[in-house]
């Protein structure tokens, strides 16, 4: 697991956007951000992804990993206790809206 730093905090909303990408993680257990993006996006989110999933990583509520050598593989994420804990809040009160 890549190791988040003191100086690497984020504060993030939990919005809609945020709880449905925690939720595919979870559904799915790991996803890169091109994963993500061709599932709730178009090609050109990439970017877009890439920032946003490392905001929740930042922010503790996504565990992040590579498998393999760092050239050119993809880096996966997964739940931390954190986002977990923050999905369960979601959907105990019915979700948002």
């Amino acid at each position: 697991m890549k190791q988040r730093r003191e100086s690497d905090s984020y504060n993030i909303e939990l919005n809609q956007s945020t709880y449905d990408i925690l939720s595919l993680i979870f559904e799915f257990k790991i996803a890169s951000s091109t994963h993500v993006t061709r599932f709730f996006y178009q090609e050109d989110y990439q970017r877009y992804m890439y920032m946003k999933l490392r905001r929740m990583w930042q922010a503790g509520f996504l565990e992040s990993f590579r498998h393999g050598p760092d050239l050119g593989k993809p880096l996966y994420y997964l739940l931390s206790e954190r986002g977990l804990k923050a999905l369960n809040l979601v959907l105990q009160a019915g979700g948002f809206g």
